[in-house]
């Protein structure tokens, strides 16, 4: 079985489906969990593919940078493909299971922690010890047992830069503020206060700072999987963001892991670095968009924020 899934995934740690039962309720028993659909299980296996840590430069500021995660084919649609590839061969051994990626009853990081694939850090990410955060995580649940030995163990230390580097103190070395995190904010769909609009910097989709400035990110070589390279959409023009309709923009982008969110998230994120770059010629376009989506609420409350606070400028 580990050959066959050494073939198309980078590294992948095995745990009793029991196992990691036992750990969510001993350290989350306050979490109302379902484990039903694990329980036909034996084996838990994470599964990791890693994503290359370089960086598009930013043409100007037309443009708004996309999260690194994200660009190049959805991971999504990359990971689901070797999953299938990978059942297919285990069921000529007779061995069945079933795959998840993101949406599913797991805690992915949780799993691959106590799994020994790497530990998490004041980044809230998974951090491998060859390819620092720059990993995608899976999980296949099969009926057989399968035992792997743990990474070796590392952590943080008195390492602070993440959380310093934070432009919305989402971390403060005590644990993370999802609400406050760039990131998530990026990709909610809620309205926007000032200081919300005003922490865009140059991404109209995610946050790579906490990766940017981590020391286990120095130095690794990540930049196996072409399918996940830098491509022509690893920056987006923000005029035609919001020139684009909401079909359009499934269209354009339906391989893309950016594209879920819809179309409205990313023209109130182009808002929000239109506001950052003081482009008010682009005012009347912004006018006409948030009028438009006017039945949005939270859309349009946003919008509305930004285009006021764009006309005081």
């Amino acid at each position: 079985m580990e050959t066959i899934i050494r073939r198309y995934f980078d590294d992948f740690k095995a745990i009793k489906v029991d196992d990691y039962i036992a750990l969510r309720k001993r350290h989350f028993n306050h979490l109302n969990e379902s484990f039903e659909a694990l329980m036909p299980y034996h084996t838990m296996i994470v599964l990791s593919l890693c994503y290359p840590n370089d960086k598009p430069q930013l043409i100007n500021h037309q443009y708004g940078l996309v999260s690194r995660y994200a660009c190049g084919i959805d991971y999504h649609i990359e990971i689901s493909q070797r999953m299938r590839a990978v059942l297919e061969k285990l069921s000529l051994q007779s061995v069945s299971g079933i795959g998840f990626v993101d949406v599913s009853p797991i805690d992915e990081r949780f799993a691959a922690l106590v799994g020994g694939l790497g530990y998490i850090g004041h980044n809230q990410f998974l951090i491998h010890p060859d390819y620092g955060t720059h990993l995608y995580l899976a999980t296949l649940l099969i009926s057989k047992p399968l035992v792997t030995s743990p990474n070796a163990p590392d952590d943080c230390g008195d390492c602070r830069r993440c959380i310093d580097a934070c432009p919305t103190h989402a971390l403060d070395g005590k644990g993370f503020h999802k609400h406050l995190c760039l990131s998530y904010l990026s990709q909610a769909k809620e309205p926007f206060d000032y200081h919300q609009i005003s922490a865009f910097g140059s991404m109209v989709f995610g946050c790579d700072i906490c990766q940017d400035v981590c020391p286990k990110n120095r130095n690794i070589k990540t930049d196996k999987h072409p399918v996940f390279a830098l491509d022509e959409h690893s920056q987006l023009h923000l005029e035609s963001l919001l020139k684009m309709s909401n079909k359009a923009f499934l269209k354009k982008y339906s391989d893309k892991a950016f594209s879920y969110r819809g179309g409205l998230v990313l023209k109130r994120n182009a808002m929000a670095l239109y506001h950052r770059y003081k482009a008010k010629e682009h005012l009347p376009l912004m006018r006409a968009v948030a009028e438009k989506y006017k039945h949005v609420s939270w859309f349009y409350d946003s919008a509305r924020l930004i285009i006021d606070e764009m006309e005081k400028l």
